[in-house]
């Protein structure tokens, strides 16, 4: 299949998740920009870049870097405020903010979707909810939090 429907499935796939859990969302056009979709979270615009992604060794990993046949990019804070890993294997989709990449200091996430042996290094998926994300983004009551550079 083709990266560009792979992404599209996946796109559609997270609007729908988001939109059942009664949030606006919002499309980019032309595919030209870092960001994939926004939502309306408590008030505040989240900026949302999908990634399809396939299981493997029970697990899925998130890269920070991207490539293609004429280029190279790493995904920087400005860009996005959250992934969201849309599984079609499972059907999972985990939301991981920005924010997580910084407090572990690497460029990749490894999740589990399936039950594994292997704990180090590796995360379940359990922590990547929405719920959580949107805590971590907005905060409880939501107020956006406060980056610093």
């Amino acid at each position: 299949m083709h990266a560009k429907k792979k992404g599209s499935i996946g796109e559609l796939a997270v609007a729908l998740d988001l939109m059942h859990q009664g949030y606006a969302v919002f499309t980019e056009l032309g595919d030209l920009s870092k960001v994939d979709l926004i939502a309306e979270i408590r008030s505040k615009l989240i900026k949302i870049q999908v990634k399809y992604k396939r299981l493997k060794w029970n697990a899925v990993e998130l890269s920070l870097k991207k490539a293609g046949p004429n280029y190279r990019y790493q995904y920087t804070r400005n860009d996005v405020d959250l992934f969201a890993v849309y599984c079609p294997d499972t059907g999972d989709i985990c939301y991981v903010p920005f924010s997580n990449f910084t407090r572990l200091n690497q460029t990749f996430i490894s999740i589990h979707l399936k039950p594994c042996a292997q704990k180090k290094g590796v995360h379940d998926k359990s922590e990547f909810t929405l719920d959580q994300a949107v805590a971590q983004l907005v905060g409880a009551e939501g107020r956006a939090p406060s980056f610093s550079a």
